[in-house]
């Protein structure tokens, strides 16, 4: 979904602007595509990364605290 979003973003550039934003220009090409691509997969993989090492920290705790109670 936010890759999708991501792309989205990037083809919005394409639509002319009113008024005062249309003197602004963008520069919209592949890399631009590309690198929102790279930026949404490397995103993820570092947030599960935390997340699945998170969730290990969670059960060790967990299985500490219940064969060790109090």
């Amino acid at each position: 979904m936010t890759l999708l979003i991501s792309v989205l973003i990037e083809c919005l550039q394409l639509i002319p602007r009113p008024g005062i934003l249309a003197k602004i220009y963008y520069v919209y090409d592949l890399n631009d595509l590309v690198a929102s691509f790279a930026g949404v997969v490397f995103s993820f993989l570092v947030a599960a990364f935390l997340i699945s090492k998170t969730k290990k920290k969670i059960s060790k705790c967990l299985s500490n605290t219940l064969s060790n109670p109090g």
